[in-house]
């Protein structure tokens, strides 16, 4: 036993000095999907089925989420204003969209995350308006500026635990600084997200600090040195308040702002983006299939400065689809 352990020991010793340097990662972390399947769909009652949308006097009831009522917003209103439409437009999360369709209180609702099975109820139709990249983000004063994709779910997963084990471009260690690792992690059961960077909160470090709201996390990794956190890369670059500077890691040399990488599948980090619209009766509006339609072909004439990768940029690289809906990468 003694002479077989003598021979062991070397071999444990190397794999024991590649996982603390953050090396030989990728086969421990659980990566969760990216989507969901599009065939099913939630049985509701036969009441539920024939109601009817609560929309009250307008024309339309838009509830979207916060980023893409950022965007969208202004063209929706110039529609309106065009088309002489009394459009309801509220912003809030995935979990407001949700909720508002459940109870059948408007027309369009808004997703930053692909749906969930629970989501896909009867009559709900899913259109993808596009992807972007999430940015790692740190303070701007780390000199950290590149770090592998294992890395990065290594620092998030808490088996990397001090800057000093990563490198800085000239091949130095980083600073000898424990890192805080902060997640905003919103729409646990939905696909996608920050779920691609690792499966669920169980896997993430137990020293993880979590923050509620976007502004919240651009500050943590504002205002602390020793910060990481995530969060589109549009909104690292177009802070909600204009108060805080952070800077965005590159991921295997790669900037989060390259989409020709995010649409050729070499940036591993992105939000799926979708509107929905109902089909059927008592519950189908013209005004929705219209604006619906509309955004569609708006989105794809979108500034490059918004950092989305349209359905037609998807479709030409082999992303697959399923009619209107985003359901897979290449």
């Amino acid at each position: 036993m003694g002479v077989v352990m003598r021979l062991l020991y070397p071999l444990l010793l190397s794999f024991a000095v590649s996982l603390w340097s953050g090396v030989a990662f990728a086969d421990h972390f659980k990566i969760g999907p990216a989507f969901s399947d599009p065939a099913i769909t939630v049985p509701m009652p036969d009441s539920w089925v024939k109601q009817p949308i609560e929309r009250g006097k307008v024309d339309l009831k838009v509830m979207l989420d916060q980023q893409m009522y950022r965007v969208l917003a202004p063209f929706i209103r110039r529609y309106a204003n065009v088309r002489g439409l009394n459009i309801s437009l509220s912003d809030g999360t995935c979990g407001n969209s949700a909720g508002t369709l459940l109870k059948k209180q408007a027309d369009i609702g808004g997703f930053c995350c692909p749906p969930r099975n629970s989501d896909r109820l009867p009559g709900l139709r899913f259109y993808t308006l596009g992807i972007t990249p999430i940015s790692l983000i740190i303070h701007p004063d780390n000199p950290i500026s590149d770090v592998t994709v294992d890395e990065a779910r290594g620092i998030f997963s808490g088996s990397i635990t001090r800057w000093s084990q990563l490198k800085r471009a000239d091949g130095r260690p980083g600073p000898n600084k424990p890192i805080q690792q902060v997640a905003r992690l919103h729409c646990k059961p939905r696909p996608g997200h920050w779920r691609l960077i690792l499966d669920n909160e169980d896997q993430f470090s137990i020293n993880l600090k979590e923050v509620g709201t976007i502004p919240d996390m651009l500050s943590s990794a504002a205002n602390n040195i020793r910060s990481i956190g995530h969060v589109s890369a549009w909104l690292a670059i177009n802070d909600p308040k204009k108060k805080v500077n952070v800077k965005s890691l590159k991921i295997d040399g790669i900037p989060p702002t390259d989409i020709k990488a995010l649409v050729e599948g070499r940036y591993p980090f992105y939000k799926t983006f979708s509107i929905t619209i109902w089909e059927g009766a008592n519950v189908e509006n013209s005004h929705a299939k219209d604006l619906q339609k509309f955004l569609l072909k708006q989105v794809e004439r979108l500034d490059e400065k918004y950092l989305i990768a349209t359905p037609n940029m998807l479709r030409k690289a082999g992303w697959q689809f399923n009619g209107y809906e985003l359901i897979g990468s290449q």
